[in-house]
C-alpha cells in the first residue's frame, strides 16, 4: 500500500512528486483568482474609492458597512449612536430637518467606536449639515469599565487613511463571502442587506408585539416592580466629585469642538424604560 501511494504521488517519469506540485499550482491559481475577484468586486469600496458612488450594503456587520456610506459623498447629515438610535428613519429626518441623512448608529457601539466614526466623518464630510448624536450610559463609563471594542470586531483599517493596509486586510474568507453576495446582488439573485442610507428595522414586526413578552424581557420572571426613590438622596462631596473620571466625555468634547460652527448639532437622550434607568436619588 505504501509503495502504491508513493507511486501515485510520483510523476510518471519518476522525477518527483507531481501531484504535490500540481496541488500547489492549483492552490496558488485558486488563491490568485480569489484575490482578483475580491479586488474587482471591492465589496467595501476601499480599492476603488470614488466619491459619489456607493456599493449595495451586503455585510451583516455595521462596523464594516458604514465607512463606505461615509466615503460615498451621498449624505450631508448623520445619526451617530447605539441601537437606541437605529430606528431614526433618515427619510423622516430629511423631511423634518432638510439635508440627506444617513443613520450610522451601531448595535452596542462603544464610545470609542463612535468617536472613530466621527473622525472618519470629519475627514470625508468637512461640513455636515446636521449631526444627531444619540447619547446613553456608555459615555459615562469610568476608566475601569470603558471598553474600546466589542466581540463584534472593529476594522481599524477601514477608518484610517492608510491605503496600503487595506489590501492585506481584504483577502480573507469573510470578504470573499461578501464579494460573492455582492455578485449575487448584481445578478439579481440577492437583495441588498439594508438601505443605502444605513436604515434597518431590526425589531420584530409591530403586528407580532406581545405585552406579556415585553414585560418578561424587561422585568424577567419577577412581576413588574415598583421603583422607590432613595431617601435621603445621595449627595456627593466635592472630593468625591473630583474622583469621578469619565474619559469618553473628553472624546465627545473634542469631537464636538472639531465640528464646524455652521453644522447643526443635536445631542439626544433616547428614551429608555424606567427599569433600565438609575433609581431616583441613588
Amino acid at each position: 500500500m505504501v509503495a502504491s501511494a508513493v507511486q501515485f504521488f510520483r510523476k510518471s517519469d519518476g522525477s518527483g512528486f507531481g501531484f504535490v506540485r500540481a496541488f500547489l499550482v492549483a492552490a496558488c491559481a485558486l488563491m490568485a483568482a480569489c484575490i482578483v475577484f475580491i479586488g474587482l468586486i471591492d465589496p467595501y469600496g476601499v480599492v476603488f474609492q470614488r466619491k459619489g458612488y456607493q456599493r449595495p450594503i451586503m455585510d451583516i456587520n455595521q462596523r464594516y458597512m458604514y465607512p463606505q456610506i461615509v466615503r460615498s459623498g451621498q449624505f450631508d447629515s448623520f445619526v451617530i449612536g447605539t441601537s437606541t438610535s437605529r430606528l431614526l428613519d433618515p427619510v423622516k429626518l430629511n423631511a423634518a430637518f432638510g439635508g440627506r441623512f444617513a443613520n450610522l448608529a451601531m448595535n452596542a457601539g462603544t464610545a470609542w467606536e463612535q468617536t472613530e466614526l466621527l473622525k472618519l466623518l470629519q475627514r470625508y464630510e468637512a461640513t455636515p449639515k446636521t449631526m444627531i448624536l444619540g447619547i446613553d450610559q456608555i459615555w459615562c463609563f469610568d476608566e475601569k469599565n470603558l471598553e474600546k471594542k466589542t466581540v463584534r470586531g472593529f476594522p481599524d483599517w477601514m477608518y484610517d487613511d492608510a491605503r496600503k493596509n487595506d489590501f492585506l486586510q481584504l483577502f480573507n474568507l469573510t470578504t470573499l463571502e461578501i464579494a460573492g453576495r455582492l455578485l449575487g446582488f448584481h445578478l439579481g439573485l440577492m437583495p441588498e442587506r439594508i438601505r443605502k442610507d444605513g436604515y434597518e428595522v431590526f425589531t420584530p414586526p409591530e403586528q407580532t408585539y406581545s405585552l406579556a413578552r415585553a414585560r418578561f424581557h424587561i422585568w424577567g420572571s419577577k412581576a413588574e416592580q415598583r421603583i422607590d426613590p432613595v431617601l435621603p438622596a445621595v449627595v456627593l462631596t466635592s472630593s468625591q466629585k473630583e474622583e469621578l473620571k469619565f474619559p469618553a466625555l473628553a472624546w465627545l468634547d473634542n469631537a464636538l469642538a472639531a465640528m464646524p460652527a455652521e453644522t447643526r448639532k443635536m445631542i439626544v437622550f433616547m428614551p429608555i424604560h424606567v427599569a433600565a434607568q438609575p433609581v431616583p436619588g441613588s
